[in-house]
């Protein structure tokens, strides 16, 4: 019963070793079916690319001048390249409110309609972009506030007064909350040409 049992354990020592020997070979031999080539994966698209529509809010506020608030729509288009700078355009219409309250004809000025165009650069971060932005525009004092958005444009033509040309300026940060919403802080300025 003991010789017995060394030669079932040799067998299957002798048995498992020529199978391993053999393992590669045979599997090498045996048929397969043709595979076309690999797709490469594509790295995913940027959150900052592509065309966006939107809203600005706007907040005017500081020592000895009273805080007013206004807002614009906003049409963007970006670019990404492969070193994650994002060139964009951007087209805004909306409300700008005033610095100080200035007598005009009979009323008083809240504020000055806008419609601007402007190109900015920035960085992907990621979530997180800063931006730095130039562009040029018009501006047409009124005595209407609020966010009247794209209705700024028509106030061009209803309203009376003069629309003056501006040349803009700003740098900011934007943070994006999903793909869908972004938000972001910045500082922007406008010089009379």
């Amino acid at each position: 019963m003991n010789f017995d049992l060394t030669i079932r354990r040799r067998a299957g020592a002798i048995f498992a070793a020529v199978l391993a020997c053999a393992g590669p070979a045979a599997a090498g031999e045996l048929p397969t079916l043709a595979r076309g080539p690999v797709p490469e994966t594509a790295a995913p698209a940027s959150i900052w690319q592509g065309l966006s529509v939107g809203v600005e809010g706007i907040v005017v506020g500081g020592r000895g001048m009273k805080t007013g608030f206004g807002g614009a729509t906003t049409v963007a288009w970006s670019r990404r390249f492969e070193n994650d700078l994002i060139l964009g355009l951007k087209a805004s219409a909306g409300h700008l409110p005033a610095f100080a309250w200035t007598a005009w004809p009979g009323r008083r000025l809240v504020g000055v309609n806008f419609v601007t165009t402007e190109a900015s650069l920035a960085y992907d971060f990621g979530r997180v972009r800063p931006w730095a932005a130039v562009g040029a525009g018009f501006v047409k004092p009124t005595a209407f506030g609020g966010a009247r958005g794209l209705d700024a444009v028509n106030s061009f033509f209803d309203e009376p007064g003069r629309t003056r040309g501006v040349v803009t300026y700003g740098a900011g940060v934007d943070f994006a909350v999903s793909n869908r919403l972004t938000i972001g802080v910045g500082v922007r300025g406008m010089a009379q040409q």
